[in-house]
């Protein structure tokens, strides 16, 4: 698994939002991994991730209409009435279960994931990226990040 690469300067300066969620194994599930990190961060009440990722995920739709359907489907935590495809759900629920109770995650899921058409390198992305968004959601929350400018940095 891959990640592109800022500066200090760059991810200070500038939107990286989705650079985290670039695959360079799987570059049209993009989407996918953007949405999963959005809703990674949604369950772990990480407003700041949430809000940076939201912004990625929209530009990754590319279509406000599916846009703001998803953003409320992860809302809701209902993703039965989207425009996600049954692989997608599986991809979703996967992620949900990792986040929010890992040993709930099991190889039938996996296994749900392979039937939908994942492969193993996808599934191990996915993993990865739920695991990612977990561990950064949970240092963003840690050392107090808002999305508000702090008065000691005027």
């Amino acid at each position: 698994f891959f990640f592109k690469q800022k500066t200090a300067y760059e991810i200070a300066s500038g939107d990286w939002s989705s650079d985290v969620c670039s695959s360079d194994l799987f570059p049209s599930h993009d989407r996918l991994l953007e949405g999963i990190g959005t809703w990674v961060s949604s369950l772990n009440k990480c407003e700041y991730c949430f809000t940076h990722h939201s912004r990625g995920l929209k530009r990754e739709l590319k279509d406000d209409i599916k846009f703001e359907q998803l953003i409320a489907a992860i809302l809701k935590a209902d993703f039965s009435n989207t425009f996600l495809s049954e692989k997608e759900k599986s991809a979703f629920l996967y992620a949900k279960d990792l986040t929010e109770f890992p040993p709930k995650s099991t190889s039938a899921d996996i296994q749900k994931m392979r039937e939908e058409g994942f492969s193993d390198e996808e599934i191990l992305e996915i993993n990865q990226v739920t695991a990612y968004f977990s561990y950064v959601n949970r240092t963003v929350i840690g050392l107090g990040c808002s999305l508000e400018k702090s008065d000691e940095n005027e």
